[in-house]
C-alpha cells in the first residue's frame, strides 16, 4: 500500500497546484480529517477528497455509496463536469502528534463517479450521537420531520451516520470498488472453445 504519509500536507500540495479559487474550503476538509482521528469506526476514517479549480470537498467513502446521502450528492454532482478534478481515496491509519497519517489512492474521477452512480445503495435510517451522550437510530424521514424538536430535546448532534438495511451489502460494494481502483478486471465469460486445426 506504500508508506504512511502526512495526509493534510499531501492534500495541501494538491490544492496549491490544482485549486485556484476558494482554497479556504480545504481548512474545513483538514479539520474533518483531524476530527476523524477520534472516531471509533474505521469506516469513518476513509474519505474521498476532490480538488477542483473552484474549491475542494472531503466526504466519507461510506456516504458516497449511500444514494441520496449528502456525501453521495456532493461526490456525484460533478459527474457531468469532471475536467480539472483531482480525486483521491484517503485512509487515516494513525497520527503523528495532531497530524493524521495514512495512505492515498489517486482516482480517475471521470470513471469512478460513473461506477458510484451505478452501484450506490439506498439507506433508510440515521444514527444520531449527541454531545450529551444520548445515541439512537431512527428513520431518515422521521428525522427530517422532527429535526428541530430533536435539537431542542437532545442538543447538538456530534455524529450523524447514514445506515443502510445491510451493512454487509455496503461493505461488498465498497470492497469491489477498491479492487477496481487497483485496476482489477472482472472475468469475462468466454465463448465455447473452438477446436484447433
Amino acid at each position: 500500500m506504500g508508506k504512511e504519509i502526512s495526509l493534510i500536507a499531501f492534500l495541501d500540495e494538491v490544492v496549491s497546484r490544482n485549486t485556484q479559487h476558494y482554497r479556504k474550503d480545504f481548512e474545513l476538509d483538514a479539520q474533518k480529517l483531524r476530527d476523524a482521528l477520534n472516531s471509533p469506526y474505521m469506516d469513518e476514517r476513509i474519505f474521498y477528497f476532490m480538488s477542483r479549480p473552484n474549491g475542494t470537498w472531503c466526504v466519507l467513502e461510506r456516504d458516497v455509496f449511500l444514494r441520496d446521502s449528502d456525501g453521495y450528492k456532493i461526490w456525484t454532482h460533478y459527474a457531468d463536469m469532471p475536467d480539472g478534478i483531482e480525486a483521491y481515496r484517503v485512509t487515516i491509519t494513525g497520527r503523528r502528534g495532531t497530524a493524521p497519517m495514512g495512505h492515498v489512492v489517486k482516482l480517475n474521477y471521470r470513471e469512478q463517479v460513473q461506477r458510484v452512480i451505478k452501484v450506490a445503495i439506498p439507506f433508510d435510517d440515521v444514527e444520531l450521537t449527541f454531545y450529551s451522550g444520548e445515541k439512537f437510530r431512527m428513520p431518515m424521514e422521521q428525522y427530517r420531520k422532527q429535526r428541530e424538536e430533536i435539537f431542542f430535546e437532545y442538543g447538538a448532534i456530534q455524529n450523524f451516520r447514514c445506515c443502510p438495511k445491510s451493512e454487509a451489502e455496503l461493505y461488498r460494494v465498497i470492497s469491489m470498488e477498491h479492487r477496481l481502483q487497483k485496476c482489477w478486471q472482472p472475468k469475462t465469460k468466454k465463448g465455447p472453445d473452438t477446436p484447433a486445426r
